[in-house]
C-alpha cells in the first residue's frame, strides 16, 4: 500500500507540474507584447516593399528575418508620369556610390502621393547598406527616405533558414525567407521559405503588430515538373476578390498559378493550393498586380523570362471553381494549361506597381542602353510610343483617309499617347 501511495504522489506531482508548465506557456503566448516603436535605421536589408496604406510601408528584411512597418508622413498627390531613363546612375550619384555598387531590390508606389519608393542595397555581398529612395513623378526628383528619422515597428519571423546555407554557391537560402508581402484588412501575409521539411511558408501576422506571428506551410502541384512541391515558395501574390470572396492569388517559379480562399489559410496549418494555371516553364514571376480598366478587373504578371501576362479576374474565378490541374503538361505540344492570358509588351521589366487609375509604373532594363529606367505606361496600351521608331514617325508619313483601322483606332491611340508623354508636337493629321 505504501508503494501505491508513493506512485500516486509521484504522478500527482508531475501532473500538477505539467499543468503548471502548460498554463505558463499559454499565458506567455497570450501575453505577447506589442513591439516597441524603433527607428527604421535598424533595417539591415531592403528586399521587399509593400504599402499597406499611404502612411504604412512594409519592408521585408531577409538579413534580420523581420518585417518592419515604417510610418510614412502624409504628402499630397503628385501628378505626372515617371520618365527617368537613368535611374540606377541617378541613385548611385545620390548615394555617392559607383553604379556597380548598388542593387535595386524593389519598387512600390505610394497610393496617395503617387511617388515611387525604391529599395536599394549599397555595397556588395552581405556588407551592403540599405536605403530607400523616393522618386517624384511630377519633376523626376530623387530624395532619400531618412531611415534614422522614420518610426517603425518590427515583426520577427520564426524558423528561418540557416544563414550559411546556399543554393549551389549562388545565393543564400536566407535571401528567399521573404519573397512578397501583401496586406488585407487587419493582417499581412508574408511568403518565403523557412527551415524544415516543408520549406515553402506563408506567415499571417496581425497588424498593427501584436507580437504574434503564425506560420503555415504551402504545397502546390507543378504541371511542368509533375510533382507536388513543398520547398519552392510563392514568388509573388495579391489578394483578389473572386465572386465577392477574397482569395490569395499566387504564382510560383516556372510558373504555376493558384488561388487560395483566405478562409482556408489557418494558423500554423499545412495548405494545399489548387493549381489553376501553368503559365510557362523556364521563368519566374516578378510582380502580380491587380488593376481595373474599362470596367473590368484584371491581374498583370511581370516575368523574368516571359512577356507580361494580363489575366481577366473573371477567368481566375471561373477556373478556381473547377478541379485543379493534377497532370503534367506536354512541353513539346501544349506547355500551357488552365487560365488563359493575353501577352503584353513588358520586356525587361524588373518591378511593377499601380500608379493611380491610369498608369502602371515600371522599372525596366533598356535593351539598347542597358540602363535601368523608371517609366509610366498607360493601362490598356502598356508601352510608350517613344520607346520605338515606327512607320508613323517618318517625317513624310500621313494617315491614309480610307484606312478605317488607322483612322478609327491607331491614330487616336497614338495621338493620346504622344500627348501623355509630352510629345504632342509630333502628332499628325
Amino acid at each position: 500500500m505504501r508503494t501505491v501511495n508513493k506512485l500516486k504522489s509521484f504522478f500527482r506531482g508531475h501532473t500538477l507540474a505539467l499543468a503548471a508548465l502548460m498554463f505558463a506557456s499559454n499565458l506567455a503566448c497570450a501575453k505577447a507584447d506589442p513591439p516597441p516603436t524603433i527607428k527604421a535605421s535598424k533595417v539591415a536589408s531592403v528586399d521587399v516593399l509593400h504599402f499597406g496604406d499611404a502612411n504604412t510601408l512594409f519592408v521585408g528584411d531577409t538579413q534580420s528575418g523581420s518585417v518592419f512597418a515604417l510610418q510614412i508622413a502624409d504628402k499630397a498627390a503628385q501628378e505626372g508620369q515617371f520618365v527617368v531613363y537613368d535611374l540606377d546612375q541617378r541613385i548611385a550619384d545620390l548615394l555617392g556610390a559607383k553604379i556597380d555598387h548598388i542593387k535595386i531590390t524593389d519598387m512600390v508606389i505610394n497610393p496617395v502621393s503617387n511617388e515611387a519608393y525604391v529599395g536599394v542595397q549599397r555595397g556588395k555581398g552581405t556588407k551592403g547598406e540599405p536605403a530607400i529612395v523616393v522618386v517624384n513623378p511630377k519633376d523626376s526628383s530623387l530624395r532619400l527616405l531618412e531611415l534614422d528619422k522614420t518610426d517603425a515597428v518590427e515583426a520577427k519571423l520564426n524558423a528561418l533558414p540557416d544563414n550559411g546555407a546556399m543554393f549551389q554557391d549562388r545565393a543564400k537560402l536566407r535571401s528567399f525567407s521573404i519573397t512578397d508581402i501583401v496586406k488585407h484588412e487587419n493582417q499581412i501575409f508574408v511568403s518565403g521559405i523557412s527551415s524544415g521539411e516543408f520549406a515553402s511558408s506563408l506567415y499571417k501576422i496581425p497588424f498593427p503588430f501584436t507580437g504574434k506571428v503564425n506560420k503555415s506551410t504551402v504545397q502546390v502541384y507543378h504541371p511542368v515538373h509533375n510533382q507536388n512541391e513543398t520547398r519552392a515558395p510563392i514568388r509573388t501574390m495579391a489578394v483578389v476578390d473572386l465572386d465577392g470572396v477574397p482569395h490569395l492569388v499566387a504564382s510560383f517559379l516556372c510558373t504555376p498559378l493558384t488561388a487560395i480562399p483566405l478562409t482556408d489559410i489557418k494558423d500554423n496549418q499545412h495548405i494545399t493550393g489548387k493549381t489553376i494555371a501553368e503559365l510557362g516553364y523556364g521563368n519566374y514571376p516578378i510582380d502580380l498586380v491587380p488593376f481595373s480598366m474599362n470596367g473590368g478587373s484584371f491581374v498583370m504578371i511581370s516575368n523574368s523570362h516571359r512577356p507580361g501576362m494580363m489575366i481577366n479576374v473573371a477567368d481566375i474565378a471561373s477556373y478556381s471553381k473547377k478541379p485543379g490541374i493534377t497532370t503534367p503538361v506536354d512541353l513539346q505540344k501544349q506547355p500551357l494549361a488552365g487560365v488563359p492570358y493575353n501577352t503584353i509588351p513588358l520586356a525587361g521589366v524588373t518591378q511593377m506597381d499601380n500608379q493611380g487609375p491610369m498608369y502602371l509604373a515600371l522599372t525596366r532594363r533598356n535593351a539598347t542602353t542597358g540602363s535601368l529606367e523608371l517609366v509610366s505606361t498607360v493601362k490598356g496600351a502598356f508601352f510608350r510610343v517613344s520607346d520605338m521608331v515606327a512607320e508613323f514617325d517618318f517625317p513624310d508619313y500621313s494617315y491614309p483617309e480610307d484606312n478605317k483601322v488607322l483612322q478609327g483606332m491607331i491614330k487616336p491611340a497614338r495621338t493620346m499617347l504622344l500627348q501623355q508623354e509630352g510629345l504632342g508636337k509630333f502628332t499628325k493629321e
